[in-house]
């Protein structure tokens, strides 16, 4: 007999599901504003997301230095949550939202 664990079989659930973009995203999305928490999320929001690069847009450019500083410790936690595993790296941008879509 067999045993797999319960988290691996949800992985492999959450992989095939992942493959809708609307559900992909929304993955990310939260993977992000966990990862994030108050003070980075309240400043920084993720955008889009295409083939494993997160781009996030913050809203006063002058934290964008220090969020570089952070990202490799945000990628970690945003790959700790359901979906975040697709995210490799992360873009910051400022300035005003391109309304272009996540995919």
């Amino acid at each position: 007999m067999s045993f797999t664990r319960m988290g691996d079989g949800l992985a492999g659930v959450v992989k095939d599901w992942a493959k809708d973009p609307e559900f992909r995203w929304n993955l990310i999305e939260r993977a992000w504003r966990g990862a994030a928490g108050g003070t980075v999320g309240d400043r920084a929001t993720a955008e889009s997301f295409e083939r494993g690069v997160l781009t996030v847009r913050v809203s006063e450019p002058e934290w964008i230095p220090a969020l570089r500083e952070l990202e490799t410790d945000l990628v970690v936690a945003m790959r700790r949550r359901p979906g975040g595993d697709m995210v490799t790296h992360i873009v910051w941008v400022s300035g005003e939202p391109d309304r272009s879509g996540h995919e």
